[in-house]
């Protein structure tokens, strides 16, 4: 379990590293950005934001809006926000966000057959679901189509 959160941590790290740099190094686009009328004062406005609240904007992006975590590293690299405070909020991040799936994972290592099994029949009972109501829907709009050829036969 150690080398699976020591590996999961350098690699969310290197990853956060990656898109900072890669942020920093397309600022100068941004800076030309800034030049005009339309993003300049939008773009001068987040990138304020973004350094007046560092440490939480980068710090809960790692985990708890995680899906987020790309676009504030490369903002925060093309905001030029001081790489060691940018770094200690997202290491301190990553290592919440690994220690939730990790430690989840270990805790209920155990039963990943039975939710397998009980994910399958869930999916596999929405599928039944979703074709139903396709298959529905289609009769239902053949029926609208031909409302003169029915049969009142029984």
């Amino acid at each position: 379990v150690a080398g699976v959160a020591a590996a999961a941590f350098a690699g969310a790290v290197a990853g956060d590293q990656v898109g900072y740099w890669a942020g920093r190094r397309g600022g100068p686009l941004l800076d030309r950005m800034s030049a005009t009328r339309r993003a300049g004062p939008l773009l001068l406005r987040a990138r304020a934001a973004l350094a007046s609240r560092l440490w939480a904007t980068v710090f809960l992006s790692r985990w708890l809006f995680s899906p987020l975590g790309p676009y504030v590293n490369l903002a925060g690299g093309a905001a030029r926000l001081h790489w060691r405070a940018f770094t200690l909020a997202a290491a301190a991040g990553e290592a919440v966000w690994v220690g939730l799936y990790v430690g989840v994972g270990f805790v209920f290592a155990a039963q990943v057959d039975q939710a397998g099994e009980t994910l399958g029949a869930v999916l596999g009972l929405l599928a039944a679901a979703a074709v139903t109501a396709l298959l529905g829907r289609a009769l239902w709009q053949a029926a609208q189509r031909r409302p003169g050829q029915r049969s009142d036969r029984a």
